[in-house]
């Protein structure tokens, strides 16, 4: 399969979760590569967060092809938190994050290096051969819209330094014990 022909499935593909999307009563809009863009990405809009900011998850295939990874696409969800890092907030947040990714069931949090954003991510393999079914992505767009949720009030305290690493452990062994 050409380079081509894998994004041509690519965007299919995404028209198929758009169409799943839509019927959840979510709105999502597909983006096709470009210059800008560099893979087929479907925006789909979340529900806002506690302090009515906006949110939006981009999903995308990895440009993985059919001869390295035969049997199986790899759909990423992609959510970045309203979190500002910088100084010594980027490094608490750091320090801390491991622990939290320790706590998860499905996604990683992590920093972009150049922009030093906060960003929540899952990468669910999905068989090659088989149509996506609507349960499954309705799983998993709600696990992963709805863990940032749980972590991002501490996260964003723990980055302005309004709490200090400690109280940010203390609020993780509370919320999971």
């Amino acid at each position: 399969m050409s380079q081509e022909e894998m994004h041509a499935r690519h965007l299919v593909e995404l028209g198929f979760v758009q169409d799943i999307v839509h019927d959840l009563g979510l709105k999502a809009q597909l983006v096709e590569r470009s210059e800008q863009v560099p893979y087929h990405t479907l925006l789909v809009d979340l529900e806002p967060d506690a302090q009515e900011r906006p949110r939006q998850m981009a999903l995308s295939f990895y440009p993985v092809s059919a001869e390295q990874v035969e049997h199986s696409l790899l759909l990423q969800y992609y959510l970045v938190l309203p979190v500002t890092l910088a100084g010594d907030g980027l490094a608490r947040v750091r320090d801390w994050l491991p622990e939290i990714n320790n706590k998860l069931v499905l996604g990683h949090f992590g920093i972009t290096d150049e922009q030093h954003q906060l960003h929540y991510r899952y990468v669910q393999a999905l068989p090659a051969d088989e149509l996506i079914e609507a349960d499954t992505l309705q799983d998993v767009l709600t696990l992963t819209g709805y863990t940032p949720l749980l972590f991002q009030n501490s996260l964003e305290d723990l980055a302005a330094g309004d709490i200090t690493l400690e109280q940010a452990r203390a609020n993780l062994a509370a919320q999971f014990s």
